[in-house]
């Protein structure tokens, strides 16, 4: 039996346009079966719920975020996978809490975390895995201790390469196959180290992390499963060489200069960047203590260079979608809602809610068939019924968002509440009349009548 539950009186902010109207939805089972200003044609069962005049909005999207990785990645050699899934448990509760009906995982293994979520046996958020990190020799994903063996020469791999984390692969056979795995796996698109990275430690910010020909070679197995690739990159000379390789989601991108901005533009690539990681944790008095001495100087690189990108992105209108990357320790998960503060002040509340509703969607949808969902991110007939409702002016002061516990009042994920502070009210179903045994042989044969009081006879006598 079909479930409707019809959201009124709300104004509606749909993922695209830049004001709010006012009207009702009205949800069938998972999809938005309805969006109009005018009365609801309600079916007979219709749960209503009344908005009070809040804002509706899509249910959230974040493109660079690690599930899998909650705990931080100073210790992915050392703690067992079953207390990794725990930690992954309790996350994805943390982000459908927080309105993200919806995240992109940027690499680790997150597979049995989506899983779990699409089978309902833990409540979170849609995951479109990456799979393991596609990282060379010496780049950022690779985790080993410094006197740690390369498995080539007489090591062995890590227990962050046996769990599904990060592969290490070098040339164009080694990393076509890795990523065909990470494919057979159920990855939905790819990610690629093409960089040094602030986290890691042997792999400075001034490094290429692959060649071009090793780039085109994982560019070309994600175009055979029509997908695509998305590359951890800070600088501009890593970021144009992935670029020219045909990579469509830039990650980070803080040390860009204007020219490689304005190529982002002009490849349509999507830039997918953080800035409460830039501006709050990587803030002098917040750099991780267990950063050493060249972390830090790279963390304020990073920061550094943030206001810098963000100004070239909207003077050449590159594609921002909305993400964190805050993993790095238990206590910088708590950060992930400030991001919504970050960002006012270098994007307007709208913008913002435009990059994490629509614009987040488009850029997950890139994986074309391999998308395991439906259309995401916009209020609209036919999408799915991922939605949230807001207590207060968010599309004034987006800050608001930056404790969901409060300001969300209802998030629905699938046609699910998976919260609902604002009650409802169930329209009265019809009475189903008796029906009696005569009503249902009514239309049968006089052959068929005889072989269901001998099935009947039959089944009496085995009980008795």
């Amino acid at each position: 039996m079909d479930q409707y539950i019809a959201i009124e009186n709300v104004r509606i902010f749909d993922g695209k346009k830049h004001s709010l109207q006012q009207g009702s939805v009205l949800v069938k089972d998972n999809l938005i079966e309805e969006v109009t200003q005018g009365k609801l044609e309600k079916p007979e069962g219709t749960i209503s719920i009344d908005g009070g005049g809040r804002i509706l909005s899509p249910g959230f999207i974040a493109t660079h975020e690690h599930i899998i990785l909650a705990g931080g990645l100073s210790d992915q050699d050392q703690p067992h996978w079953g207390y990794q899934g725990a930690w992954a448990a309790a996350f994805a509760k943390k982000w459908i809490d927080w309105g993200f009906t919806t995240i992109r995982s940027a690499g680790g293994a997150d597979y049995g975390t989506k899983r779990a979520i699409d089978e309902g046996i833990i409540p979170g958020p849609r995951i479109y895995p990456s799979g393991a990190f596609l990282s060379v020799t010496c780049g950022h994903g690779d985790w080993r201790r410094y006197n740690t063996l390369h498995p080539k020469f007489g090591g062995a791999r890590t227990p962050a390469e046996i769990l599904g984390h990060t592969i290490i692969a070098d040339g164009d056979a080694d990393l076509m196959a890795a990523s065909r795995e990470n494919f057979r796996y159920g990855a939905t698109q790819l990610k690629v180290m093409a960089n040094g990275g602030v986290s890691s430690e042997y792999d400075p910010l001034d490094t290429f992390g692959f060649t071009e020909e090793e780039l085109i070679a994982v560019v070309k197995v994600a175009e055979n499963f029509n997908s695509y690739v998305m590359a951890h990159t800070y600088r501009s000379d890593t970021t144009q060489r992935a670029l020219r390789c045909g990579i469509k989601s830039i990650e980070h991108g803080m040390l860009c200069d204007e020219e490689t901005v304005q190529m982002m533009a002009s490849e349509g690539a999507y830039l997918s960047t953080q800035a409460a990681a830039a501006t709050i944790l990587f803030a002098e008095e917040n750099i991780p203590p267990f950063f050493n001495p060249d972390q830090k100087r790279k963390a304020r690189m990073v920061r550094d260079g943030f206001g810098n990108l963000v100004n070239y992105a909207k003077a050449h209108n590159v594609k921002c979608s909305f993400s964190t990357d805050l993993c790095l320790s238990a206590s910088a998960i708590n950060l992930i809602p400030l991001e919504w503060t970050a960002r006012q002040d270098y994007w307007t509340p709208f913008e913002i809610l435009e990059q994490a509703t629509s614009i987040s969607a488009d850029l997950c949808e890139l994986c074309g068939p391999r998308n395991p969902y439906g259309k995401l991110g916009v209020v609209q007939k036919g999408a799915l019924a991922d939605l949230v409702v807001i207590d207060g002016n968010a599309h004034e002061d987006i800050t608001l968002l930056s404790k969901p516990h409060e300001s969300l009042k209802l998030i629905m994920k699938d046609g699910d509440l998976h919260k609902n502070e604002l009650g409802s009210s169930a329209a009265p179903v019809p009475k189903m009349e008796k029906t009696s045994a005569r009503d249902l042989l009514e239309g049968l044969s006089d052959e068929q009548v005889h072989i269901l009081v001998e099935i009947a006879r039959r089944s009496q006598q085995q009980t008795v």
